[in-house]
């Protein structure tokens, strides 16, 4: 199961903070290099389950079963709140530090994206004892944004609101998203036209560089009669 792993690392898979954010953000690492090195993948996943079917322990056990959890979160396979429950049940200091990193960038997908803030402040204290050596350099804010987003998942919206104002600076892609999810916000409020006018906003912002905001303003619109929006 390894050596397709590290086959992935020599090929570009990485565990930093900007894969980490697009993946919350997209829902995905890369579709394209997941496409091109499925097999790889594919290989790693079935390597770790039969090893787990052949013996109930071995040294190998919870790094192989972190493997595991990395292929079916890249492949969408189990939702997020479940990965987070499983990676509870690996011991992490009985996995091989070669593999360790993959534990705090699962824990903190799953912990984003199921809503539990709780976790994800545990997961990032956590990871600022390893250091630069074993843990993932995230910043304040990029941890600020990280707490909205889980937030605006538990349907706390006024605590979203406030974690994601507090961490825009300019339109870079933390801002952008912070800003498209607010609006997502005001729309799941009931407050159609003042999420249309945000997104409106934002679409002039970036020169209409971002196509993706004119299909969720046609969502919002066909949601509800009698709305429109000047970019239709």
């Amino acid at each position: 199961a390894k050596s397709f792993y590290y086959s992935l690392l020599i090929n570009g898979l990485k565990f930093d903070s900007e894969k980490l954010l697009n993946f919350i953000i997209k829902g995905s690492y890369d579709t394209n290099f997941f496409t091109e090195k499925y097999a790889f993948f594919d290989g790693m996943y079935r390597n770790a389950l039969r090893a787990d079917a052949f013996q109930d322990e071995y040294p190998e056990l919870n790094s192989n079963r972190l493997l595991v959890l990395l292929y079916e979160t890249m492949e969408g396979r189990r939702n997020s709140k479940l990965i987070l429950e499983d990676l509870k049940k690996i011991d992490y200091e009985r996995v091989t530090p070669d593999v360790r990193l993959i534990h705090t960038w699962l824990s903190f997908i799953s912990a984003t994206s199921s809503g539990n803030i709780e976790d994800l402040e545990s997961i990032f204290e956590k990871n600022k004892s390893f250091g630069k050596e074993g843990g993932i350099e995230i910043s304040d804010r990029e941890f600020l944004f990280l707490k909205g987003l889980a937030a605006y998942k538990s349907k706390d919206y006024i605590k979203s609101l406030e974690l994601l104002r507090d961490c825009k600076e300019g339109l870079d892609f933390i801002s952008i998203n912070a800003i498209k999810t607010e609006a997502m916000i005001f729309y799941y409020q009931n407050l159609h036209e003042k999420s249309i006018t945000i997104l409106e906003k934002l679409y002039v912002d970036l020169n209409g560089e971002d196509q993706s905001i004119k299909v969720t303003i046609q969502e919002i619109v066909s949601s509800k009669s009698g709305l429109k929006s000047k970019l239709l």
